[in-house]
């Protein structure tokens, strides 16, 4: 499943904390560090990263500890549908505009050579 995470675009570290964020829910760091086994060095960067992502929520409790929260896998599977889907039908179009444009091409260099078509 991570190496699919990461066809999403998630790095492996990612990957890993948002999976162990849903299977345990709500949890600090360390706990999260502890089930992803991404060094306590790293947790930090990661958990900010996929706060970023949109992967995560962040609260501080009373205590001044950082509480992470994920995201639910259904939101975020639709949201990579929906980027998907745009990106898609983007390089769908763009790729027919260069088709188009090609066509063009051949059309007015057969036209100015004299050739019937």
């Amino acid at each position: 499943m991570l190496e699919k995470l990461q066809k999403f675009g998630l790095n492996l570290y990612e990957a890993k904390a948002y999976s162990s964020l849903l299977k345990i829910g709500t949890a600090n760091a360390y706990k999260i560090s502890k089930e992803s086994g991404i060094p306590r060095a790293r947790i930090y960067d990661v958990l900010e990263s996929i706060t970023k992502l949109g992967l995560a929520i962040v609260e501080e409790s009373s205590d001044n500890v950082k509480i992470y929260i994920p995201v639910p896998s259904k939101i975020f599977l639709e949201r990579i549908k929906k980027e998907w889907e745009s990106d898609y039908e983007e390089v769908k179009s763009d790729l027919h505009d260069l088709e188009a444009e090609e066509k063009s091409r051949k059309f007015m260099f057969l036209l100015s050579k004299g050739k019937r078509i």
